[in-house]
């Protein structure tokens, strides 16, 4: 992500049970009903496999958080500071984690450089956390294609124009990056190449620690990558942005899905 952008998440999978039932035949029970010869059927519905049904998912934002949308009540972008569309129409989808809605996008062809997300802003912490969940459909072609699914704006420290971390899809991979655009034209970008294409849903989570200048990636609760924060005094707060905050894309339609995004300032 560069400076060019205004802006810039971790799959809940939810719990499952399977138990297992002995095979108990012919035998009679309370569940059974008579038959006019005076046998007995099971009137209990069977379960094909024998196992007790998945339990939904619960959204997050039944929990205390300093931040939290499941997309599920109100208008999209109500609970959010501002909302850009330039590079797709945003709006709610049944594709969700946590139903009935998650945050969705459609990235068209030849939007090289825009992006449309959703931003707010939080005061100066010496930790935020966000997390979220994360869909995207690609196109055949990924080549020539880089797609941010979230972006954290940093406080600037001095002789700072820009600082962020961010998550991407790229090409046939991922990466996690962290870098500052400087006040005399320089820059110092380091992108971390992560396995993750972000294809099913996936649990992303971003942990930023100014106390160890530590920036940690988590990915269905698995740390896969850490960043060293640039060695700055932060000064100002800390903006998050989701969806698509920006996108580098000549090859073809990509869809994003995106639910249950959680800020914890600890």
């Amino acid at each position: 992500m560069r400076r060019a952008v205004a802006g810039f998440i971790a799959v809940g999978s939810a719990c499952v049970a399977a138990c297992f039932f002995p095979d108990v035949g012919s035998l009679g029970g309370a569940n059974d009903a008579a038959t006019p010869d005076g046998s007995t059927v099971d009137a209990t519905p069977d379960v094909a496999d024998g196992s007790v049904p998945d339990a939904a998912p619960t959204s997050p934002c039944l929990d205390v958080h300093a931040f939290c949308d499941d997309f599920d009540h109100g208008t999209l972008g109500a609970k959010w500071d501002s909302v850009t569309a330039q590079a797709g129409p945003l709006d709610l989808s049944p594709n969700a984690v946590t139903p009935p809605n998650s945050l969705h996008t459609t990235l068209t062809p030849a939007n090289d450089g825009n992006g449309s997300y959703l931003s707010e802003g939080f005061s100066q912490s010496s930790r935020f956390h966000t997390e979220l969940d994360v869909m995207l459909t690609a196109p055949a072609d990924t080549s020539k294609t880089a797609i941010l699914v979230v972006g954290i704006e940093l406080p600037q420290g001095s002789g700072v124009d820009f600082a962020a971390v961010d998550v991407q899809r790229y090409e046939d991979g991922g990466i996690f990056e962290e870098g500052v655009d400087l006040s005399d034209g320089g820059s110092d970008w380091q992108d971390i190449p992560i396995s993750e294409t972000f294809d099913t849903w996936k649990h992303v989570a971003v942990d930023i620690d100014w106390n160890t200048r530590k920036a940690t990636l988590t990915i269905d609760g698995v740390i896969v990558q850490s960043a060293n924060l640039h060695d700055q005094t932060p000064q100002g707060g800390v903006q998050l942005d989701v969806a698509v905050p920006y996108s580098e894309n000549e090859n073809g339609d990509w869809d994003v899905y995106e639910d249950n995004v959680v800020v914890d300032t600890p």
